[in-house]
């Protein structure tokens, strides 16, 4: 949900050379955290420009 709108938001912005960038690296970012059972999200910055991304895995006990 949020993600699509992201995508979307994404390809529609242009970069500073005019160029198109994808933004493809958080959406599969996100694809491989949630692949292992992982949470990833975003904040908005105190000083009102960009956002910090954050992520989290579980922890998995191997037998020995």
């Amino acid at each position: 949900m949020a993600w699509a709108k992201f995508s979307k938001s994404m390809q529609q912005k242009t970069d500073t050379d005019g160029s198109h960038p994808l933004g493809l690296g958080l959406l599969i970012s996100k694809s491989i955290i949630e692949a292992h059972e992982g949470k990833m999200w975003a904040e908005n910055n105190l000083e009102g420009r960009g956002a910090t991304f954050y992520f989290t895995l579980p922890l998995k006990k191997i037998d020995v």
